[in-house]
Formats: C-alpha cells, structure tokens, sequence
C-alpha cells in the first residue's frame, strides 16, 4: 500500500470519499503522524550495499536511507560472517582495530557516511539497519494487519478536529452537541491506542496477566 490507497482508505472510513471534509493535505498530515509513532514501535529490517571500497579510502557515502544500524558485515561473503565492531570516528581507537566502523547519519538528508578503518580493495560492505517507514516511498511495506491501527489513528485525529471545531465555532447552541462530538473523540482515540497495545504485546510475544478470583469455599487448591 502506497501513501495515496491508505489515504483514500482512510477517508472512506471518515465517510469522506472526495475529501470534502477532510482535504487531502488534512489527512496525510495525520497519516504522517501515525506513521511517526508507528514507527516508535515497529521498524522494518533493511540491508544496504556499500560497493566500490577501496584500500585507502575510508569514508563511503550512502544514498539509501539508513536508520538504527545492528550491524555491518565486513567484508562480505566470508564463512562464517565477519562483522565489524562500531567504534567512534575521530577516535585514536578507532584506527588501533582493523575491524572498526562508524555510520554518520547527514544532518538533514537521508543519506550517511559509512566509515572503515582497514578497506580493502574491490570489497563491499553490508549494513543491516532498522528504518522507520517513510510515507515518501513507493510502497509503505506496513504489514497489512497494521494497517487498521493507522487508520484508527487518523479516525481519532478526524473526530478530535471535528470536536475541537465545533467548539471555536458552534453550529448549534446545544452543549450537548459538543460533549457528544468530544466523547466520540475520546472514544476513537482509545480504540487506536488498544489496537496499538495489542499489536505491540503481540510482535514482542508477550501477554496479558489476568487475576484470578477464588470463590468463597476455594482457599486452598
């Protein structure tokens, strides 16, 4: 699914196919959001090619977005795998081990520097990184039973502007009008963050601990 289908998902939800109500800018900015703090709990494992290293050059720009870094392979292809260890660049450490590497992320950019302390000639290195999800590529690559959890979230998003709307500028004298726009609010922001719990105990395994009572007659089993 790419940016514009879960939109237009999303405002066939809201019951808003044509965007009369919610625009389309509205909307992606909600998505956006919901993808940020999506992406606080779920990442997506990605490996990325460092090609053409060379004896002598120590410092290799990416161009592929790179985001939490686990490890680099280096170099590549041997048996077992070899890993190079994470050292700060700059430090006298650094270039004491043949293995060190450090990864720079550019300031304002989706790009880095990979950094080596032994290159060697016509090798390539991997980096295996956790990325978040970009609403600016192709396809999201959210899986398809997370989906719903972002689009309860821009259901939240849409009631609480809804709300918030009616009370700078009521089009009803009727208060009750208004509690009911912010309870339905509420409501749909608590139905996001169960869904997210739920997911999140889910992916990590775990599960929820539930108190058993006894009857009166069943001190002791």
């Amino acid at each position: 699914m790419n940016m514009i289908e879960l939109r237009e998902r999303c405002q066939r939800t809201l019951n808003d196919a044509s965007g009369a109500t919610f625009s389309d800018d509205l909307v992606d900015g909600w998505i956006r959001a919901a993808l940020e703090e999506y992406s606080q709990h779920f990442n997506k494992v990605v490996d990325v090619q460092v090609s053409g290293i060379v004896a002598g050059t120590y410092a290799y720009a990416v161009t592929e977005r790179v985001g939490s870094v686990m490890r680099v392979e280096y170099p590549e292809g041997q048996d077992p795998p070899k890993y190079a260890q994470r050292r700060p660049y700059g430090n006298n450490e650094f270039f004491l081990h043949a293995d060190s590497y450090d990864f720079i992320q550019t300031k304002g950019e989706s790009a880095g520097i990979l950094f080596l302390s032994d290159p060697t000639q016509d090798s390539t290195a991997t980096i295996t990184a956790l990325r978040t999800f970009d609403e600016t590529a192709t396809e999201l690559d959210i899986p398809a039973k997370h989906e719903p959890i972002l689009i309860a979230r821009v259901r939240w998003q849409a009631r609480q502007f809804q709300a918030d709307g009616e009370l700078l500028a009521p089009t009803s004298n009727s208060s009750l009008l208004m509690a009911q726009m912010e309870q339905n609010a509420k409501s749909a922001r608590k139905d996001y963050y169960q869904m997210l719990y739920n997911a999140v105990l889910t992916e990590s395994g775990g599960s929820v601990s539930v108190r058993w009572e006894m009857d009166k007659y069943g001190q002791v089993y």
